[in-house]
This record gives structure tokens, sequence and C-alpha cells, in this order.
């Protein structure tokens, strides 16, 4: 277990270090005494499993691609991390017939009481959109009933948002919802199993969709996207914490905005779609970005002396701490080709990176400057983490700053068209709704 809750707490950390803020709401509706098996989307590689298993209180048992357990260390490894291994129909027939002793594994597990997560969708994909969910949740647990006789498995549909999965410093919203009894649909189960394995999943993908920021039409997304910048610009973040249990209101807006443009008819989606990007064209071409029309108080002889202030803590923290961050962002850049990856990559390697290069630097600080060298060494994590928000202030101070090359007539008409933009989407919503 000490593998297990070493990296625990070393990915809880670390999630406070790449992403600006994580919110995990709804955590209230996980219940307490209950097997539960929680069923989340899968944007990417492997940071949402382990979001969950790393920041959640709870001991998380998860399924992982068969073909990776292979030599017996790794196996070693992967089982004491609590990974159940589940092999797909591109590993291999014979690969496939394993699968009955992963679903063994995870009946008695739920019959110990112990937590499942599953990826419900059953591939990674970098969008904002929730795919089919597959029926392996719903089998697994009428399996642990069939087995067991098991009656109270919970199942807690999760919804894992990303404002950019591939970019530091972007926001992760993870929501949990309202728990889903199995016992609610035994008497399917007694009908027909197969109607109920069918009920059961629809009620998850229903519970997942309402927590899941999801562009329904493919071709929506670059402009969608757009327009969820221009909102997420009009909010202010506090600074901590930076593992929020209780704000919605970010996730509430995200998922608003795209049902809205959901709902729009082709030609409302059109005119839409055309101003969004002929916006973001226009701030390209001046050099310009929409967080500084949004904040242009940002821009402020205050904040310069904020700035002034703190550019000496920053640049310790920056030179203590920028060598093992840079090679994790050298290491996902030169070797990860799909993009659901290169996040994952860079934050393993970041955070092991990390604990690897302050261990070294401990050993030779305290040899080298003793209590001095040593009180450095712990110090370093401190210092970074407030070059890390120096960094997120500073760019919103630059960005504001910029609005200095346009002219006040010009800055006035963009920010017109910034603001009808967002008006234009409620609008346009409310027209199909009453049509």
């Amino acid at each position: 277990m000490f593998v297990y809750y070493f990296l625990k707490y070393l990915v809880k950390f670390a999630f406070q270090v790449f992403f600006r803020k994580v919110y995990f709401t709804g955590t209230q509706n996980i219940p307490r005494r209950h097997s539960i098996v929680f069923a989340v989307n899968h944007p990417t590689a492997f940071l949402d499993p382990i979001a969950l298993a790393g920041i959640l209180p709870h001991i998380l048992h998860f399924m992982l691609r068969g073909d990776i357990f292979t030599t017996r260390l790794v196996r070693w490894f992967l089982a004491e991390i609590k990974t159940i291994p589940i092999f797909r129909f591109r590993d291999g027939f014979s690969s496939l017939k394993n699968n009955h002793s992963t679903f063994e594994i995870v009946y008695d597990k739920l019959h110990q009481k112990d937590n499942i997560l599953i990826l419900a969708e059953g591939i990674a994909k970098h969008e904002k959109k929730m795919r089919p969910i597959q029926k392996g949740t719903a089998r697994m647990v009428f399996g642990t009933y069939e087995k067991h006789g098991k009656e109270d498995t919970i199942i807690i549909p999760v919804g894992v948002n990303y404002t950019d999965s591939d970019a530091f410093r972007s926001f992760m919203m993870v929501d949990f919802g309202r728990p889903i009894a199995m016992s609610d649909y035994l008497d399917y189960h007694a009908e027909n199993p197969r109607k109920a394995i069918k009920k059961l999943t629809e009620a998850i993908s229903e519970g997942m969709l309402e927590r899941i920021v999801h562009i329904e039409d493919d071709a929506d997304a670059e402009f969608t996207n757009v327009l969820l910048d221009i909102q997420r610009h009009n909010f202010r973040f506090p600074v901590l914490p930076v593992l929020d249990y209780r704000d919605r209101r970010l996730l509430e807006a995200e998922l608003a905005l795209t049902q809205r443009v959901n709902a729009l008819d082709a030609e409302a989606k059109s005119s839409l779609q055309q101003r969004s990007l002929a916006y973001r064209d226009a701030l390209r071409e001046r050099g310009l970005d929409d967080l500084g029309l949004a904040q242009p108080q940002r821009h402020s002889w205050r904040n310069g002396l904020i700035l002034l202030l703190g550019a000496l803590p920053f640049a310790l923290g920056y030179l203590l701490n920028i060598l093992p961050l840079r090679l994790a962002r050298y290491l996902a850049d030169s070797k990860v080709t799909k993009i659901e990856f290169h996040s994952s990559v860079r934050f393993g390697a970041g955070a092991v990176g990390y604990v690897i290069y302050w261990l070294l630097a401990l050993l030779v600080a305290t040899i080298v400057g003793g209590s001095t060298g040593l009180a450095w060494v712990l110090c370093m994590p401190i210092f970074g983490f407030f070059a890390l928000h120096y960094r997120d202030f500073y760019l919103a101070y630059r960005s504001a700053g910029k609005l200095s090359r346009i002219g006040a007539q010009e800055l006035a008409q963009l920010q017109k068209e910034r603001g009808q933009l967002l008006q234009l989407v409620t609008q346009s919503t409310a027209a199909v709704k009453v049509g």
C-alpha cells in the first residue's frame, strides 16, 4: 500500500501544479459504506482516472489496457496501484478470453465493498463530447449480483471536463452525479437481464451527460470553443484554493453555453460561427487575445508594482524548479504523437521527474551546504508555487497591456462585438425554444 499512497499524494499535489484550478464538485453525492462503481468519461489517456484516484479519499481499483501488463516488474507495480487488466478486440481473440478472469476479479472486489472506476466510453478522445457509453459498467454490476447476490452496489456518474486538457495551467472540472442504485433495476433483471443492462446503461449515460461539456456536432467545436473562451474570461478566479470542492459556476456556465449551441438551428449556427471566428481572427491579426479585452483593468500601475516586487522570488522559484518541468515538456513534445497522450505523459514525467530532482537536490544541498542548503531545498516547492501564480498574473497583465496597440475606436468596436457574441447565443436559443 506504500506505493499506492505515495503516488496518491504525489498526484494530488501535481494536479494543483499542472492545472490552475481543479474543481471537484458533487462529492456529497458519494455514499459511505457501499460498493461504488464510478462511471467516468475519458478525454485523456490517464489523467481522468488518476485524478479521481489521487484526489478522492477512497481507494479505487481501475481498468487498464491488458497489453501493458508485460514483465513481472510491471505487473507487480500495476497491481500495487490497484489496476486490473482489461483486453480489447485489437489485442487478439486469445487475449479477449482473459477478460473472463478480469470480470471475476471485479465481481469479487465489489462483493468485498471495494470501489471500481470504469472509463465508461471505452476509448480516449480529446474532445468536448461524450461518446456512447458502453454496456460493460452495467454488465459488471449485474454480474456481481448474479455471482454473489449483492444488491446494494451504487453507480456514480462522473463528468471530467477540461478547458483544454492539452494546455499547462488550464482548468479541470470534475463533477459527481446523484447515485444510481443497481437495486432499482432488479425487477427489469428478473424480467430480462438484457433489458436491465440496457435500462441501467441509459441511466448512467443520462447521469454523465448532465455533467459533461458536450458539443453535439463536431463541426461546431471550433467556434464553440471560441465562445467558451470568451465566457470564461469574464470570470475572476481566486488563487486559493487551487483544489475547490464547492464552486460549480464555471462548469454550469460551460454546460449551459454548449447546450445553447446544440439547440440552435443550422442558420443560427452558421451566423454565430462566422461572427465568432471573424472576431477571433481579428484579435490574432492585431496580436491581441480575448483575456485582455475581458479584463483590461489588469494592466494597471498597481499590478505593475506587484509584479516588480515579486520578480525576485519568481526568478528564484523559476530557476530552482524549471528543469524537470522543461524536460517533461520536451519528452511529451518530442515523443508523443497522439494528442490524448500528450498531457498525460507531460504530467506523469513532470511529477516523477520532480520527485527525483528534488531528492537529488536535497542530498547535494545537505552535503554541500548543511542546514542552510537543506533549508533552501525545502523551500523550493514554495518558491515554485509562487512562480506559477506569478506567471498566471503576468500573462493576464500582459494580455491587457496589448490593448495599447490599437486605437480607442477600434478597441470599442472589438469589445462591442465580443459582448454581442454571447448575447447572440442566448437570444438565438430562446427563439428556437419559442418557435
